[in-house]
């Protein structure tokens, strides 16, 4: 199992914001989100934020190596990975 696993299956509430995160940002409609995909969602959920290239790529590399599981070589992190990202489901279904 990955970081942050959890023991008992996803809500569908939860499984439902994570498809709604998917539905907005996987531009290319892969079912994942890339890096460019990534980096517009990080950059939503932090409207206050401006992060400059180094800073974006520390993030992404960060969540790309911890959720390493869930990352597709080619095509970036799946609809898993994603459920397995607690805050950032958090803050962006506050606006999707």
């Amino acid at each position: 199992m990955g970081p942050g696993s959890h023991h008992r299956p996803p809500s569908p509430i939860r499984v439902q914001k994570v498809r709604k995160i998917l539905q907005k940002f996987d531009v290319n409609n892969d079912g994942h989100l890339n890096r460019e995909e990534m980096t517009a969602l990080v950059v939503a959920v932090n409207p206050q934020a401006s992060f400059n290239e180094d800073q974006i790529d520390a993030i992404l590399d960060e969540v790309f190596r911890t959720y390493g599981d869930y990352i597709e070589p080619d095509l970036g992190l799946c609809f898993d990975g994603l459920m397995e990202q607690e805050i950032l489901i958090e803050i962006s279904t506050r606006w999707v």
